[in-house]
């Protein structure tokens, strides 16, 4: 799997230990020639996938710091056993908990 340009994806283990899939590529439709890696990676039973966009990363809080990779990695450590439904929740609360999730978007 090559990430072309996009954040790595995570795996998270049964036990919540995780590690990433990602080769870093030219972004996706950049260039025609553009050659990409190919990683191949097992999943035992009760692993996970995360995928995401830069837009959870660069989430910002309220001092204007990134959410970033390795809150990510924290938020989905922390929750070993929890289904793909309730890690997407605990994740997009972690994201959500800031005061900047509180305040109206400036124009």
């Amino acid at each position: 799997m090559d990430n072309a340009g996009h954040p790595p994806v995570l795996v998270v283990s049964a036990n919540g230990q995780i590690h990433h899939l990602s080769a870093n590529g030219t972004p996706l439709g950049m260039l025609p020639e553009a050659i990409y890696t190919v990683i191949e990676s097992r999943l035992d039973a009760g692993d996970k996938l995360v995928i995401c966009t830069d837009g959870i990363l660069e989430s910002e809080n309220g001092e204007r710091a990134t959410f970033g990779l390795r809150r990510l990695r924290h938020t989905a450590a922390a929750h070993p056993g929890a289904s793909s439904e309730e890690l997407l929740a605990a994740i997009l609360a972690a994201v959500n908990d800031s005061p900047a999730a509180a305040r109206p978007p400036t124009t």
